[in-house]
């Protein structure tokens, strides 16, 4: 069977679909060949719109058909029952076998929809469904739309072409982009097309339009780039032409860029091993007044209650100090009647001890206390400050919040001069959001200049991975470090924070005062077992 067109008679070859699998009169759906630019086959609606696009041939199968083996024999073609969806489905009789197998099938997912993440935008299913990313140094082109998981749109540029300095950015095992506006030069060799590429400014990329046996040949674009994705194995590279101030960092740029990766995880280990001297100063300074308040217990008899009494806001000062009730409503249990109950916080007593401290019996009856202790919460995440769940997630939690401190050179916690945003978190999420991240750098290094505007854009969007609200969402710190490590990466859309809420909306958990702190309050609950 052949497809595609005879030069000579003009003949074109194509397939036409079924009405439905009862009804053999032609369908709304064809599969062929365009000439146009380099050939490649389209699967088109009604004649005109693109479906699903294969790739140019590039020696030894269409690019975008990594699964094409170019040694397979006794090959043969009948007409299949296709689904009623409109698939391409291709079936092969292998020798010594029974009957036809299906060999594959197109399209295979949402990534074989023609254009389905715009200009400049990248397939992959790496998550499991089919995820939409910029190319590095472009950015949605409507942020709102990608939200809403619609990103036809495709995507723009940060920093526009200006023809000099410019250079290229490598996309490894990629399906080329739509090559109906390209151009074709097979007999020189791919460095001669970097440099046919560099000397036009219109030039978007180049490939190689062969690679048997090594790269050879020339495709140019220069329009567009529609309809990339990406593969985990097979396609081919292809070379995007970025802005100077864009292109990832090399010789002094790369090392001040590793510089930059160690403050970052000096930092973050400095502030974990901060945290842990806290913790244990204050299991020290906690475990001290207890064993103070219990040698007042000694003339107690077993008829001690415990007697409810109302918590005190530390915040008041001397006014709640003197017995004035707070605004907190939260009942807690006299510290020397719970002493007193658990003998003295006996070891036998106690029952265990995780993230919200130790849970004792009472008095050997079929109760429990647990005692609890809330500090200030910039860095802990959502899950574990709210339900004490704690996961390698939750440090990845606490660095991203780290590296939007870093970057913008402000606590998380506090009012923000929008008088809207409530921490750090919500203005980061703000400016993404409108496409203005750039606006959350520093004030003393925007003035300066001496930044590279994508890798502030690059450590933001880290940064927002890392702070997602849900922690299956979050990337784990190996795949954090190879994000800030390699340019080249391309990495998801960040989802909603934790912690983010807007002043005065419906959903907000609280509000915050003007000085941005947070009462550490200590919280004692008995419970029924």
């Amino acid at each position: 069977m052949k497809l595609g067109w005879d030069l000579t008679t003009g003949l074109d070859r194509y397939l036409t679909t079924w009405r439905s699998p009862g009804d053999p009169s032609p369908g709304d759906y064809t599969f062929g060949f365009d000439l146009r630019g380099v050939p490649e086959g389209f699967i088109r609606r009604d004649g005109t719109a693109p479906v699903y696009r294969n790739g140019p041939w590039n020696g030894l199968q269409f690019s975008g058909e990594p699964e094409m083996e170019p040694n397979n024999s006794n090959f043969q073609f009948e007409f299949v029952d296709n689904a009623s969806d409109s698939s391409v489905q291709r079936y092969v009789w292998p020798p010594g076998g029974q009957g036809w197998s299906l060999y594959w099938s197109l399209p295979r997912d949402q990534c074989d929809s023609y254009g389905h993440c715009g200009a400049f935008g990248v397939c992959d299913t790496s998550s499991g469904s089919a995820a939409c990313a910029c190319v590095r140094g472009f950015t949605p082109a409507s942020p709102r739309d990608w939200e809403l998981r619609d990103s036809s749109a495709g995507c723009r540029r940060v920093t526009p072409l200006n023809c000099t300095g410019d250079g290229f950015l490598q996309l490894r095992g990629v399906k080329l982009p739509d090559t109906t506006n390209a151009t074709e030069d097979a007999a020189i060799t791919v460095d001669q097309c970097r440099q046919r590429c560099l000397a036009n400014c219109s030039c978007m990329a180049y490939a190689a339009s062969n690679i048997k046996g090594g790269d050879s040949g020339c495709i140019i674009w220069n329009s567009l780039l529609i309809d990339i994705r990406h593969f985990h194995s097979g396609g081919q590279d292809l070379f995007v032409r970025l802005a100077a101030s864009d292109l990832p960092s090399n010789g002094d740029g790369s090392r001040k860029k590793n510089t930059v990766i160690a403050v970052l995880v000096s930092l973050s280990a400095i502030l974990l091993f901060g945290f842990a001297g806290f913790f244990i100063w204050n299991r020290l300074f906690r475990n001290k007044g207890r064993f103070q308040s219990a040698q007042r217990f000694n003339s107690f008899d077993s008829s001690v209650p415990l007697t409810p009494v109302q918590l005190q806001d530390r915040s008041k000062g001397k006014e709640d100090e003197a017995g004035q009730s707070s605004d907190l409503n939260v009942t807690l249990f006299d510290m020397d009647a719970i002493a007193f109950s658990t003998d003295n916080f006996a070891a036998w007593n106690k029952l265990g001890e995780g993230g919200f401290g130790p849970v004792y019996k009472v008095g050997g009856k079929n109760r429990q206390i647990m005692h609890v202790t809330c500090a200030n919460c910039g860095y802990m995440s959502p899950e574990y400050a709210m339900d004490g769940v704690f996961s390698v997630k939750s440090d990845v939690f606490s660095f991203g919040v780290l590296v939007l401190e870093i970057v913008s050179g402000r606590k998380n916690r506090g009012m923000y001069s929008s008088g809207e945003q409530t921490s750090l978190l919500s203005q980061a999420w703000k400016l993404w959001r409108e496409g203005n991240a750039l606006a959350l750098l520093d004030e003393a290094v925007a003035r300066a200049g001496t930044h590279r505007t994508s890798e502030v854009l690059r450590c933001v969007q880290v940064a927002l991975l890392c702070v997602q609200e849900r922690p299956d969402d979050r990337p784990h710190m190996a795949a954090v470090f190879l994000a800030l490590g390699n340019p080249g990466a391309v990495l998801p859309q960040p989802r909603h924070p934790g912690y983010c809420t807007d002043r005065g909306s419906a959903s907000t958990y609280g509000e915050w005062s003007s000085t941005g702190t947070v009462n550490d309050v200590t919280v004692t609950i008995m419970e029924g077992r």
